[in-house]
């Protein structure tokens, strides 16, 4: 058996694969400094029986591509941390964040429950809380309990997995004055630090806005060929991995 070729968000009724290459620019020249969002070709699919023609009767399925909004990546970098996705929505440096500006954060729409890529983290992590302020939230004053009895703090733990692990990618060095993200985590929350915390391109930003809509609504009125590549496209990329590649 061959593996899927996409890994895709499903909304709406249409699939959003999560390949860079499926994200373009909007022509929103009036969204404000903190919007990153992008547009995100997609498609939805449909099957039927359909007569050909004699009495002869096969399954088929149709294709057509689709559009919606992405958050999106840096314009300029590529990646998004997400330190530059708190400091663009606030407009000041996260080591300015008042305990009343780190609260507002958390309520935030456009954080609620975002989807984050964190360094050393499998799955995606979900955005709950900023507190740095709150001392607990501090790479050095964070110490857990490992299985042998012995604690640990989530800087020591980051760094020692740094060195153990460097495939990771994680930033070094991990000082004691990091902040910490909460993460939603089931019964208990996680914490990582700040450095390690990117924004997950491949999600719809939960309150678009209309300027954003109208530039996603005007590209989904492409033109036929356009369509047709699109529709090609990700016709090769979902059964790319069942005929080798071709």
């Amino acid at each position: 058996s061959s593996e899927a070729a996409l890994v895709c968000t499903k909304r709406a009724g249409a699939f959003f694969p999560h390949r860079a290459d499926y994200l373009f620019p909007i022509d929103a020249p009036h969204r404000p400094r903190d919007r990153h969002s992008q547009g995100w070709f997609g498609f939805r699919t449909s099957i039927g029986l359909v007569r050909l023609g004699g009495q002869e009767v096969k399954l088929t399925m149709c294709l057509n591509a689709a559009t919606a909004i992405a958050v999106g990546q840096d314009r300029e970098r590529g990646t998004l941390s997400l330190r530059r996705f708190m400091e663009d929505l606030m407009g000041k440096r996260v080591e300015d964040f008042t305990p009343a500006d780190e609260d507002r954060l958390s309520r935030h729409p456009s954080m609620r429950r975002l989807g984050l890529i964190c360094r050393a983290k499998k799955k995606k992590q979900n955005f709950k809380a900023f507190e740095p302020s709150n001392g607990f939230c501090r790479a050095g004053n964070n110490v857990f309990e490992l299985q042998d009895g012995s604690k640990q703090s989530v800087a020591q733990y980051f760094t020692q997995l740094a060195m153990q692990s460097p495939e990771l990618g994680i930033p070094l060095p991990i000082e004691d004055d990091e902040p910490l993200v909460r993460m939603h985590s089931g019964k208990r929350d996680i914490f990582i630090p700040l450095k390690c915390c990117e924004v997950d391109p491949f999600q719809c930003p939960p309150r678009p806005m209309q300027e954003e809509k109208d530039a996603i609504n005007k590209e989904a009125l492409m033109k036929p060929w356009k369509r047709k590549d699109k529709n090609i496209q990700t016709v090769r990329d979902i059964f790319a991995s069942s005929v080798g590649g071709g």
